[in-house]
């Protein structure tokens, strides 16, 4: 069985474990995974199912570039995987520093990152290639709140986790959001049932999985409750947005449908939350990346997947208190 040594950041949030639980889940590799997070060990769940923790800097700080390679380095890390939002723009645009040392990260191209992490420069991308889009600009570009058909959805060009994204329904909310949330998207509202579908992409750019799912009940953006469907309308257009953004690895793509009208409105290029409803589906998308990394063949179709109903629960890690906790 080969041996291979990952590096998952952000283990501290529900997208870095679920991709352990991937890692852990499957019997075709040994796997020897090594954490990262901004929190300390004794603060965080993930680092409880790592063989090996390390606290960083925010990617944001100076120094994190080299503290992830000296990382990766002394642990021997064949594939690194960046969860957390934030450091995926420095992960693509350094990936070479990493392959120099022989660390593989799978992340899309920096100028696909770029485009995902800024809302609207995603849909307007997304449109250009023909698929279906709100109808979104930025708040700048509105002279006057009483142009607006309302009521409206805004949210931060870099926004992440739901955080400062809302409906507005009058001029003078309108006004209010763009006081108080800087660089914001204007779009229409939309109706109906809100849609992700996890997605991966070999090196090559080759789709090899497109598993779309319900939302049935979210909280601060994660999906508690959801359900695995084969919708070939989501299963095409998943195929499509990897073609016209040009993903590589892991993506979620985000979208509501009402009726026969499908608008895609997010793409995040990176492991789900919700990944582990789309491993019990039968893709284990985890041990896909494995398998393509390691130079092994892609499959000549999809990935096929079963539909399942997930529903979460809380699980408890403890830890020693070596020292005072701190008061949040």
């Amino acid at each position: 069985m080969q041996r291979k040594t990952v590096l998952v950041t952000g283990v501290g949030s529900t997208t870095g474990i679920s991709v352990i639980k991937g890692l852990r889940g499957q019997d075709e590799f040994r796997v020897r995974i090594v954490g990262t997070d901004t929190h300390g060990g004794n603060r965080i769940a993930g680092s409880s199912f790592c063989d090996a923790f390390y606290t960083v800097s925010p990617a944001g700080d100076p120094g994190y570039l080299a503290e992830l390679l000296r990382i990766c380095e002394r642990e021997g890390v064949d594939l690194l995987v960046p969860i957390v939002d934030p450091e995926l723009p420095v992960i693509a645009e350094h990936a070479a520093l990493f392959a120099d040392i022989g660390t593989e990260a799978v992340v899309a191209k920096s100028e696909t990152v770029r485009t995902c992490n800024d809302k609207l420069a995603t849909c307007r991308r997304l449109a250009e290639g023909g698929v279906p889009v709100p109808e979104s600009r930025a708040a700048d570009e509105v002279a006057a709140p009483g142009e607006l058909s309302y009521p409206v959805f805004v949210k931060p060009r870099g926004g992440v986790s739901s955080r400062d994204a809302f409906r507005v329904d009058t001029q003078e909310e309108f006004a209010r959001a763009r006081g108080r949330v800087s660089d914001l998207v204007v779009q229409e509202l939309l109706a109906g049932e809100e849609y992700t579908t996890d997605v991966f992409c070999g090196p090559d750019g080759r789709v090899i999985a497109v598993v779309p799912r319900r939302r049935v009940q979210t909280r601060a953006g994660i999906s508690y409750k959801g359900v695995t469907c084969h919708d070939e309308r989501l299963i095409r257009w998943g195929v499509r947005i990897c073609e016209v953004l040009d993903l590589r690895g892991p993506a979620n793509i985000q979208c509501m449908v009402d009726g026969d009208d499908v608008r895609y409105f997010e793409v995040n290029p990176r492991f789900s939350g919700s990944l582990p409803l789309t491993i019990a589906a039968g893709v284990n998308t985890p041990l896909q990346m494995l398998k393509l990394w390691d130079g092994q063949s892609a499959p000549d179709d999809l990935l096929p997947f079963e539909e399942v109903f997930m529903t979460r629960y809380w699980a408890e890690i403890f830890h020693p208190v070596e020292e005072p906790v701190p008061v949040s």
